[in-house]
């Protein structure tokens, strides 16, 4: 008996890969067709906090640093540009119902418009491909290009040396342990080691998201990689942190969802009620804190201090948007607390919260 198929349920939806990550990370197109599921790679990234599910799509506001807007709009761009070519693929097999049976196939050509069948056809050698990355990277400065076209130069060497092919088969995990172990062999520093398998981590993952590259990060093994460490080697460790990952450390939040509304919780130990300023729309809500230095005078000896003072903030996101009118916000104990009602009907509008 010949299956009945409905084209309303041919249904698409985009969903991060770490929907918890504190990264940006990569959007899918998730395709449900003809009974099965296909998830098809978009090319672009958000950070998770960025991302409206509800919407689907990523948030652009005057409150986001310019250049998260800039991305964000390439990423909005790129699924808008998707979801017409999902709706075109519809209207094909409305038209064309016998081609239903090879849907999954005729989706992802249509979807990738012909570009997934480059994977099969013949390619550079890896590392020209990796030297390729490098130069087209903006973000880093013509020194750092230098090194890592030396670094990738070195491991080009290396395969040759040991008769290993230079392709994307090959760039996987047994081939950059045999790698780790020949920087291990000659006494190179863990610093070094380091510093050049973290190079190749980025271009191994800017390789799996090319659609004209056969690679898959996933498949490669490459995730269960380790870095080796000399054991002779006594080595110091410094963690430099970014703006936003220390105001996070020095305002840790948490975000809890009921059926009717948020309840968002700031530690803000030493804060006053004064130096708090809270903004709050429809979509997110922004805490501004000052911590004032006490004044102290030490004549003699050493003083260390580990506290944070000055001015942070953060931003948090909220899946469905509130009621700004019934946003109420209250400071005891160190602990802010913001209670943020699910809005019931469309209201617009900013306003600055008052903290009890």
């Amino acid at each position: 008996m010949e299956q009945q198929v409905f084209i309303n349920e041919m249904q698409a939806r985009f969903n991060l890969r770490q929907p918890k990550a504190n990264k940006p990370t990569n959007i899918y197109l998730v395709v449900r067709i003809n009974g099965k599921q296909l998830k098809l790679a978009t090319g672009v990234k958000v950070y998770p906090e960025h991302w409206n599910k509800e919407k689907q799509e990523a948030y652009v506001s005057f409150r986001l640093p310019e250049l998260d807007n800039r991305n964000n709009e390439i990423a909005n761009n790129k699924i808008n540009e998707l979801k017409v070519s999902f709706s075109e693929c519809k209207k094909y097999f409305c038209d064309n119902p016998d081609k239903i049976a090879d849907s999954l196939n005729i989706l992802k050509d249509k979807i990738y418009k012909g570009q997934i069948k480059m994977r099969n056809v013949s390619v550079k050698p890896a590392t020209y491909a990796m030297d390729g990355f490098i130069s087209e990277n903006l973000n880093i400065g013509d020194s750092t290009k230098k090194i890592y076209h030396g670094n990738v130069n070195k491991f080009r060497r290396f395969l040759k040396a040991n008769g290993i092919s230079d392709s994307w088969n090959n760039m996987n995990l047994e081939t950059f342990n045999s790698y780790q172990q020949s920087y291990i062999d000659v006494g190179s520093k863990n610093k070094t080691i380091k510093t050049v398998f973290s190079m190749f981590e980025m271009l191994l993952k800017e390789a799996d998201s090319k659609h004209n590259i056969p690679f898959s990060y996933a498949e490669s093994g490459m995730r269960s990689f380790r870095l080796y460490k000399n054991r002779n080697e006594k080595e110091t460790v410094r963690i430099v942190l970014t703006e936003e990952e220390i105001d996070k450390l020095a305002m840790p939040v948490e975000l809890h969802e009921k059926d009717k509304e948020y309840t968002v919780k700031a530690e803000l130990p030493g804060v006053k009620k004064e130096d708090l300023d809270i903004d709050i729309d429809k979509n997110h809500i922004t805490i501004n804190a000052k911590k004032e230095e006490e004044n102290k005078e030490d004549t003699k000896g050493y003083r260390k201090s580990e506290f944070r003072y000055g001015e942070f903030s953060r931003t948090v996101y909220f899946p469905q948007e509130i009621d700004v009118e019934k946003t109420s916000a209250k400071l005891e104990h160190g602990i802010l607390r913001i209670e943020a009602p699910k809005l019931a009907a469309e209201k617009e509008g900013i306003k600055k919260l008052t903290v009890n």
